[in-house]
């Protein structure tokens, strides 16, 4: 296996931050919010199986670090119930 490319990274890490905002017990929880907050997610900037060079594993971070924040000032999707 091979590691992705950076603008694959780009994607994954931003979803995975911004879909803080749709967790379990959230306002607007959605199937989105659960799926990117599960354990294997949450720590790695990609796949704990497919390896990733060091400056990958950063700038998958910052992207995640930047969708984390994004996500906070997002208008909100909203559904009805």
């Amino acid at each position: 296996m091979h590691g992705p490319k950076i603008e694959l990274l780009i994607p994954y890490n931003l979803f995975r931050g911004m879909s803080l905002a749709y967790v379990k017990g959230a306002e607007y929880e959605t199937e989105d919010g659960v799926y990117w907050t599960e354990p294997e997610r949450l720590k790695g900037a990609y796949d704990k199986s497919i390896p990733l060079p060091y400056y990958k594993r950063m700038f998958g971070n910052l992207l995640y670090l930047i969708g984390k924040i994004s996500g906070k000032y997002a208008q909100k999707a909203t559904y009805k119930k």
